[in-house]
């Protein structure tokens, strides 16, 4: 996975908030690039842990996944604990083309998902990609285009 950004700029001193511009990451499945993103410390005693625990928005993100049209994401707004061994996405908030909600938990030692729980509405052209992931993850249709990812 690969993560670029822009410049950053100061908004808030306390409690500590920066906006990045131009961000995007990317894997070979695809991208989402947002052209800002607000990181915001959440909790103070999170300095002092060197856990951070901070607060991410985005109004905008465009989603680019090989063989269908680039997805429009709005309302992007989450909370990110990063502690010893996880880094914990918390309330996860998405809308536009590809709405997601949830939580994820992704395990530095084994470099891949520990838990998740979210709920997916997803536009038909993502559908073939979705029904192939079925098979790798906890993945699971719920109609009508709803998707449900849960692990374990």
């Amino acid at each position: 996975m690969r993560l670029d950004h822009g410049f950053a700029e100061t908004i808030s001193r306390f409690p500590p908030a920066v906006v990045v511009h131009d961000v995007s990451v990317a894997n070979p499945l695809g991208s989402v690039r947002a052209p800002s993103l607000e990181v915001r410390l959440k909790t103070l005693g999170s300095i002092a842990a060197t856990k951070p625990d901070l607060v991410l928005k985005s109004p905008t993100a465009r989603l680019n996944v090989p063989g269908i049209r680039p997805l429009a994401l709005s309302g992007i707004d989450s909370e990110l604990r990063i502690g010893d061994a996880e880094a914990h996405l918390d309330s996860l908030s998405i809308g536009g083309d590809l709405a997601v909600s949830g939580t994820l938990v992704w395990s530095f030692d084994n470099r891949r998902l520990s838990f998740a729980d979210l709920s997916i509405r997803a536009p038909e052209s993502l559908e073939p990609g979705l029904n192939l992931l079925r098979f790798s993850t906890g993945l699971r249709a719920e109609g009508n285009g709803r998707w449900r990812l849960r692990l374990p």
